[in-house]
Protein backbone atom coordinates (compact mmCIF):
# COMPACT_ATOMS: atom_id res chain seq x y z
CA UNK A 1 0.00 0.00 0.00
CA UNK A 2 2.95 2.58 0.85
CA UNK A 3 4.15 1.88 -2.48
CA UNK A 4 1.32 2.91 -4.38
CA UNK A 5 0.53 5.69 -2.10
CA UNK A 6 4.20 7.04 -3.09
CA UNK A 7 3.57 6.45 -6.56
CA UNK A 8 0.22 8.10 -6.65
CA UNK A 9 -1.47 4.65 -7.45
CA UNK A 10 -3.94 4.40 -4.89
CA UNK A 11 -5.19 6.81 -1.78
CA UNK A 12 -3.90 10.05 -3.07
CA UNK A 13 -4.23 12.40 -0.67
CA UNK A 14 -4.70 9.96 2.37
CA UNK A 15 -3.04 10.42 5.39
CA UNK A 16 -2.14 7.10 8.07
CA UNK A 17 -0.31 7.21 11.22
CA UNK A 18 3.05 5.06 11.40
CA UNK A 19 2.95 1.39 11.35
CA UNK A 20 4.89 0.90 14.70
CA UNK A 21 2.98 -2.37 15.37
CA UNK A 22 3.00 -5.92 14.51
CA UNK A 23 2.13 -6.87 11.39
CA UNK A 24 -1.94 -7.99 12.45
CA UNK A 25 -2.97 -10.41 9.29
CA UNK A 26 -2.34 -14.32 9.27
CA UNK A 27 -2.09 -14.51 13.31
CA UNK A 28 -3.29 -18.22 14.56
CA UNK A 29 -7.01 -17.65 15.46
CA UNK A 30 -7.58 -17.98 19.28
CA UNK A 31 -3.67 -17.41 19.33
CA UNK A 32 -0.98 -14.75 19.50
CA UNK A 33 1.17 -16.50 16.94
CA UNK A 34 1.79 -15.87 12.96
CA UNK A 35 0.72 -18.80 10.82
CA UNK A 36 4.64 -20.20 9.95
CA UNK A 37 3.30 -20.82 6.34
CA UNK A 38 2.07 -17.51 5.52
CA UNK A 39 3.95 -14.24 5.72
CA UNK A 40 2.54 -11.58 8.45
CA UNK A 41 1.14 -8.28 6.53
CA UNK A 42 -0.50 -5.18 7.84
CA UNK A 43 -3.88 -5.41 5.64
CA UNK A 44 -6.13 -3.81 8.28
CA UNK A 45 -5.39 -0.36 8.29
CA UNK A 46 -7.07 3.10 8.85
CA UNK A 47 -6.60 5.81 6.05
CA UNK A 48 -8.21 9.53 6.46
CA UNK A 49 -8.54 12.59 3.71
CA UNK A 50 -9.03 16.10 4.53
CA UNK A 51 -12.03 17.15 1.57
CA UNK A 52 -10.63 21.08 1.56
CA UNK A 53 -7.13 21.23 3.23
CA UNK A 54 -6.31 25.08 4.62
CA UNK A 55 -4.17 26.57 2.28
CA UNK A 56 -1.85 28.37 4.53
CA UNK A 57 0.79 25.72 5.77
CA UNK A 58 1.18 27.80 9.01
CA UNK A 59 -2.53 26.74 9.97
CA UNK A 60 -3.11 23.93 12.34
CA UNK A 61 -4.31 20.55 11.03
CA UNK A 62 -7.50 19.58 11.11
CA UNK A 63 -7.12 16.06 11.26
CA UNK A 64 -4.44 15.02 14.23
CA UNK A 65 -3.95 11.25 15.14
CA UNK A 66 -4.33 10.66 19.18
CA UNK A 67 -3.46 7.06 18.57
CA UNK A 68 -2.76 4.16 16.09
CA UNK A 69 -2.50 0.59 16.92
CA UNK A 70 -3.86 -2.80 17.45
CA UNK A 71 -5.68 -4.33 19.74
CA UNK A 72 -3.63 -8.06 20.16
CA UNK A 73 -6.19 -9.23 22.47
CA UNK A 74 -8.71 -10.26 20.29
CA UNK A 75 -8.52 -13.85 18.84
CA UNK A 76 -11.38 -14.52 16.88
CA UNK A 77 -9.99 -13.97 13.78
CA UNK A 78 -6.96 -14.48 12.06
CA UNK A 79 -6.58 -10.63 11.08
CA UNK A 80 -6.57 -8.23 14.52
CA UNK A 81 -8.46 -5.02 15.09
CA UNK A 82 -6.60 -1.54 14.28
CA UNK A 83 -8.18 1.02 15.95
CA UNK A 84 -7.13 5.28 15.68
CA UNK A 85 -7.69 7.95 17.55
CA UNK A 86 -8.38 11.42 15.48
CA UNK A 87 -9.53 14.28 17.14
CA UNK A 88 -10.96 16.07 14.13
CA UNK A 89 -11.19 20.38 14.21
CA UNK A 90 -14.34 21.47 12.87
CA UNK A 91 -14.51 24.42 10.32
CA UNK A 92 -16.68 27.07 9.46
Amino acid sequence: LNEQKKEGRAFTGFEEGPLDFLPTYRVVIDGDLYDEKRCPAWTDRVLWKVSDPPRDCSAPPLVTLGGYGSVWAANMSDHKPVCASLEVVPQG
